[in-house]
């Protein structure tokens, strides 16, 4: 997303919670934006339910398949989340 402060990815931390980064956007590699700094590779993004994805929120995560094969491209841990309590999203 994108806010006063810059762009931003949201990610779901060791505990389930939604935590917001600003990034750095590099390039466009095989039609996917690699981000240069702001995320480690090892970070569960947020790809889906962004709309009920608030910074400080419990969520439950679900695993997403990835598109890249290159880690560098997209953290290979990617995660849909789902408010803690509610049903997850239908895909």
């Amino acid at each position: 997303g994108t806010d006063q402060g810059g762009q931003y990815l949201l990610t779901v931390n060791a505990k389930d919670v939604v935590v917001q980064h600003y990034v750095k956007i590099g390039p466009s590699v095989d039609g996917m934006l690699v981000i240069e700094d702001g995320i480690g590779a090892d970070e569960r993004v947020v790809v889906s339910g962004i709309q009920r994805a608030i910074p400080g929120a419990k969520v439950a995560p679900e695993q997403a398949a990835t598109k890249a094969s290159d880690a560098t491209a997209t953290p290979s841990t990617s995660n849909s989340p789902a408010p803690a309590g509610n049903a997850p999203a239908k895909r």
